[in-house]
């Protein structure tokens, strides 16, 4: 999130903050070099969670490259999901 307040990040998604019910998600996950939503659906913070494992596991076991898996979450990580588990 680096230097933008969690109020930000709620008012460009649209998001009506309600306490315990959101996660501000980083773009490139902590688990390939990146930077340290639950209740939303189908599109939440499981799935992000599950996509990010997936690529991790696949950058670690040389099955794919780390710049792959850190472009493919951060450009769509919806996609990336729909790719990898679809």
């Amino acid at each position: 999130m680096q230097g933008k307040p969690k109020a930000f990040v709620y008012s460009e998604y649209g998001i009506e903050r309600r306490h315990g019910h959101h996660e501000i998600d980083h773009i490139i996950p902590l688990g390939t070099c990146g930077r340290n939503p639950r209740i939303a659906q189908p599109w939440n913070a499981e799935r992000k969670d599950r996509s990010e494992g997936y690529l991790h596991t696949a950058v670690c076991h040389s099955q794919m490259p780390l710049v792959q898996a850190q472009r493919e979450i951060a450009k769509d990580w919806i996609a990336a999901y729909r790719r990898h588990f679809w």
